[in-house]
């Protein structure tokens, strides 16, 4: 903390000793300038002037947190944040920790690891990731990353473009290293995020979003492992409900797998899958949608799993195109993106070094997502959906649906009289009401659904708790305000998006299950959505 001594105004005789919180990078200003350009109170304003009013600048090149190799480049001291504006605040210095890459690049120091997907974990196996996650965060590894991918989104050279894909290998194989820094026995697993998108009741019931996993989806994540985590701007928010109702994003498709696993060359591969890619930060919303994303593990998982279809890819060119993917870097007419560039934040590499075969010989390979054919890893948390054979996710409700037939509604006498009031009397607002006639029961699945959501005929046991907390969910993302931050990732033409409020999502929900689709492995029973009408 450094204290200096400002006047008041210029008539003032006095002077009052404020504390300011600021940068580190101001005391190294003030080193630099203190004797050889100004007098020493001169440098203390003009470096105080320097990181309130120009730390935030996306052009400031102070102390810009940097991947640094080890014992190549050696820091004397760590990295600290030199973007954000300084706050007010008595003694206190946060300072982020330096990230440092192998001298060895062809070799990790913590050794070779297996990436799997995430449901694929073990209980305990998760809880060390978490565990490890945490640690991260608390020392200033999860800040410092976040800053140096939002350092390479704003000023290019990391997406739109060849490097895209190069460039998130290499960070995301220089976190994994920090990660087994701290736990030696954890690796970074990817989300399948198809496997959400899969869910015949649609990919917010996702077991992804509850307390056991990645925790709360909908506004501010105050539940689950990453609990009250902050970015360097704001509290760490996912809006699933929020741009999922609006339409914005959606999940990866297995159709957008199946169609640019078609092709042959990077110059076909690329632009398709970063869209997808685009989509996935825009579906999940909040933090991941902005400048800060990789300030939520979710970030890390889903480029995980980005790169591990790539590396399918990968093989498919060696094995059944007689595409060497080692040289297959496309060209670009930005020269941020040619191959010979350095990688921003990672100068010690070109782009063309992130295609090199060493990062998946050396230091990481990936298990197979799970499927059908192997019981979708005998797993808890995913089933297979025996319609599409394709692997599902658990959804994150504890159903408990009972093993029964629904109840026909009570049957009425019908009207002795005319109602004088027609379709403006109480039998519109209430066809069950008493002395009204009785409705016919209704003789398709989507009219017993409309029924059941119209309250003409009781949910099932659970489902009416499952409604109340979507329900929920939605006011609790919509209480927040939203971002001021513009979104970070662009939408492509040829991208769907996903759109369904909490209505449609539980007339889904209703609907595949009245039809007999398996929506849960958890004791589900057909018979708890039965049609008494169906065949009558």
């Amino acid at each position: 903390m450094n204290e200096i001594d400002l006047d008041v105004s210029e008539q003032s005789t006095r002077s009052l000793t404020i504390n300011v919180r600021v940068p580190m990078q101001f005391e190294r200003c003030v080193q630099k300038l203190d004797g050889t350009r100004c007098t020493p109170g001169n440098a203390k304003l003009w470096c105080l002037r320097q990181v309130l009013w120009d730390a935030s600048s996306v052009d400031a090149e102070m102390d810009e947190p940097e991947i640094v190799q080890m014992n190549i480049t050696p820091l004397t001291t760590p990295i600290f944040g030199a973007e954000e504006e300084p706050e007010v605040a008595a003694n206190v210095v946060v300072a982020t920790k330096s990230i440092e890459a192998p001298a060895d690049l062809l070799h990790p120091q913590t050794g070779f690891r297996m990436r799997r997907e995430y449901r694929m974990l073990s209980y305990q196996q998760r809880q060390r990731f978490h565990d490890a996650l945490n640690v991260l965060y608390d020392n200033g590894v999860i800040d410092t990353m976040a800053r140096i991918h939002r350092r390479a989104l704003r000023r290019g050279g990391a997406h739109d473009g060849p490097a895209f894909l190069p460039w998130h290998r290499a960070f995301l194989a220089f976190f994994e290293e920090e990660l087994r820094k701290v736990d030696s026995r954890v690796s970074l697993p990817y989300w399948d995020s198809s496997f959400d998108d899969n869910m015949a009741v649609g990919p917010g019931f996702s077991v992804m979003w509850d307390d056991e996993h990645l925790g709360e989806g909908s506004g501010i994540v105050d539940s689950g492992p990453f609990a009250n985590w902050t970015t360097v701007r704001t509290p760490l928010r996912r809006d699933i409900h929020r741009t999922v109702a609006r339409g914005v994003g959606s999940l990866i498709r297995q159709s957008k797998i199946d169609t640019v696993m078609s092709f042959c060359r990077r110059s076909d591969f690329d632009r398709r899958w970063e869209n997808g890619h685009n989509n996935v930060h825009r579906w999940v919303g909040g933090t991941m949608a902005r400048s800060l994303s990789a300030s939520d593990p979710v970030f890390y998982m889903h480029h995980a799993f980005i790169d591990y279809q790539w590396e399918k890819f990968r093989q498919r060119q060696r094995n059944v195109c007689s595409v060497d993917p080692a040289y297959d870097y496309p060209d670009s007419d930005d020269v941020r993106h040619h191959a010979d560039t350095d990688m921003i934040g990672m100068t010690f590499l070109k782009n063309e070094d992130g295609i090199a075969d060493f990062w998946t010989d050396n230091w990481y390979g990936y298990e197979d997502t799970p499927t059908c054919a192997t019981n979708c890893g005998n797993r808890p948390d995913l089933f297979c959906d025996e319609d599409i054979n394709l692997c599902v996710s658990e959804v994150r409700f504890d159903i408990g649906f009972r093993r029964k037939k629904r109840e026909a509604p009570p049957k009425r006498e019908p009207l002795v009289f005319d109602d004088p009031f027609g379709d403006r009397g109480i039998c519109a607002r209430n066809p069950y009401a008493r002395g009204c006639p009785v409705p016919a029961p209704p003789i398709s699945d989507e009219g017993f659904v409309e029924a059941m959501l119209v309250h003409e005929i009781p949910l099932p046991p659970g489902m009416d708790e499952i409604e109340l907390n979507m329900k929920k969910e939605v006011a609790l993302g919509f209480k927040f305000p939203p971002d001021n931050e513009p979104l970070s990732f662009s939408a492509a033409e040829d991208e769907p998006n996903d759109c369904r409020s909490v209505e449609t999502a539980t007339f889904d929900f209703l609907n595949v299950a009245v039809r007999g689709k398996k929506v849960t492995n958890r004791g589900y029973s057909r018979a708890a959505f039965d049609n008494p009408f169906r065949h009558k």
